[in-house]
């Protein structure tokens, strides 16, 4: 082991025995750049003798610490009364140091802490006495200053600071830092702290030295997010989630060659909580409820697989679920959906998941074994939102997909960009000579449905050929007029003649929606 690796992790420490010789040594590292250390040296009792044990550790300053003391973590709350306490103006500034993982990955631990203390010092140093410095989190700081005594520098004065190098015991360490500033009355004080604490995570998501001070709402879907957790946990336990099924249609016949199993949420008002409006998933992976969720629409989506068998002789229409790599990792996955498919008699090669997210590369080789395992079986899989961040050609390539599902973003600027529409026609050309099939997700127009036959794509699915709906509204074995279809969605056309209520499948979107978002506020 290096002595990076030895000093810092799990050795930061100092021999206890009395009896310990110290001395200081000076170690020469790969780099050739020397450092120098503190020996303890004393003997350890094992089971087969005596052996000598040597503990690495940086040099201790006059006082007993390894640099300025590392500032303890305090709660908002702590921060709220000692901004209240200013009774002005004041500028806050929430302070985010990203780079510090990189730190305790390449150094140590400890080497992350020094940093974290100079920062702190160096904050000290540059601000008003007045000037309120805590830290909240493992690499944030908020610091609240009276606005009329911070000049239009500060801001950039604290970037500046904390990008001057820092000698640790281990070496010279650079880090960066992103911000977010709100000014305004240090009362109510928590809307304050609030307001710079949003600017920072959108300033972290744009890249580290981002300093943002624009007003940024709360994102809506965030907001009703959080509060979806105890709801969910009740409806899994109550029987409130169900699935609900989209079709995917061919463009050349109107045929329905799949149906894809979305979640639905019953609020216990007659209505549901849609999941294209409300991540459940995001959700479930945050609460711990991925499994529950998962194999409850597994378990709808292999009933009606079941039904499909006793209605079609040939050319039945598959059904696919999403699936995130967070249940991929488990290693009973495969063999849960495997019995399951057995009990129920259906075909493997008639089930397709969807995968939903990025594969990590700590959770590769899980996921590479349970989709082998399962492939195997016959079960098919796709990439959904094929084009956007969890998309994309390496996953294609990585795990041998048989679908791509094109995010409703792509069709969506295609039909009125010539750009747009040449990559569109580029994806179908790579997929082509993968052998891998295209769908297209979204369609809601007329024309998006004209540019689609236009540019080659074989398959689409969206509002305009169906709304998601409960397996008991399925016309299964129906295929869709898309002339009728399209006609009364193009600009002038007369609104579409009501229609039989079997035919609710594939009502087009100038009838209402038969699932409506809840009008509960959570």
């Amino acid at each position: 082991m290096t002595v990076v690796e030895l000093v810092g992790r799990d050795l930061f420490l100092t021999s206890t025995d009395q009896s310990a010789q110290v001395v200081p040594v000076a170690v020469t590292l790969p780099s050739t750049r020397r450092i120098r250390l503190l020996a303890s040296i004393s003997d350890a009792t094992q089971a087969m003798g005596t052996a000598r044990m040597v503990i690495l550790t940086p040099p201790q300053s006059a006082d007993g610490r390894g640099g300025d003391a590392l500032p303890g973590v305090v709660s908002w709350a702590h921060v709220a009364e000692r901004v209240s306490a200013l009774r002005t103006e004041a500028v806050c500034v929430a302070l985010g140091v990203p780079g510090l993982q990189g730190v305790n990955d390449g150094f140590s631990r400890s080497t992350g802490d020094f940093v974290l203390s100079v920062i702190h010092r160096r904050l000290g140093d540059l601000c008003p006495s007045s000037t309120i410095i805590e830290r909240v989190a493992g690499t944030s700081f908020f610091v609240v200053s009276p606005s009329d005594r911070t000049g239009d520098g500060f801001i950039s004065e604290i970037n500046a600071v904390i990008r001057q190098p820092i000698e640790t015991p281990l070496g010279e360490v650079v880090v960066g830092c992103s911000a977010g500033v709100a000014t305004g009355p240090s009362r109510p004080p928590l809307v304050l702290l609030d307001r710079a604490d949003r600017n920072l995570t959108v300033a972290l998501e744009r890249g580290t030295g981002i300093f943002e001070s624009d007003e940024m709402p709360r994102p809506a879907a965030t907001s009703r997010g959080a509060r979806l957790g105890a709801p969910l946990a009740r409806a899994l336990v109550d029987g409130g989630i169900s699935a609900h099924f989209q079709p995917v249609i061919e463009l050349a016949t109107g045929r329905v060659v799949e149906f894809e199993a979305l979640a639905r949420l019953d609020d216990g008002s007659g209505k549901c909580l849609d999941a294209h409006h409300i991540q459940f998933r995001t959700v479930a992976n945050d609460t711990g409820l991925i499994k529950e969720l998962g194999e409850r629409v597994l378990v709808e989506a292999i009933e009606l697989l079941s039904r499909i068998q006793k209605s079609f002789s040939s050319h039945a229409p598959r059904v696919s679920l999403n699936v995130s790599s967070a249940e991929l990792v488990d290693r009973a996955f495969a063999d849960r959906v495997i019995s399951m498919l057995g009990d129920a008699g259906v075909d493997p090669a008639s089930l397709q998941f969807d995968l939903i997210d990025v594969v990590r590369p700590m959770q590769r080789d899980l996921v590479d074994r349970t989709m082998k395992s399962l492939q195997l079986a016959g079960v098919r899989f796709a990439v959904a939102g094929f084009g956007n961040q969890s998309g994309s050609l390496l996953t294609v390539r990585d795990h041998e997909i048989d679908v791509v599902k094109l995010d409703q973003a792509m069709t969506a600027v295609a039909k009125d960009c010539q750009r747009s529409t040449n990559m569109l026609r580029a994806v179908l050309a790579v997929a082509a000579e993968l052998d891998v099939t295209v769908v297209a997700q979204g369609i809601e127009t007329a024309e998006q449905h004209e540019l689609l036959r236009h540019v080659g794509c074989q398959f689409a699915q969206g509002t305009l050929y169906s709304f998601p709906l409960p397996m008991s509204d399925l016309a299964l074995g129906v295929d869709l007029d898309l002339d009728q279809l399209t006609s009364h969605t193009r600009p002038g056309a007369p609104p579409a003649p009501p229609r039989n209520p079997r035919e609710r499948a594939w009502a087009p979107p100038t009838l209402e929606m038969p699932v409506m978002l809840s009008s509960v506020a959570l």
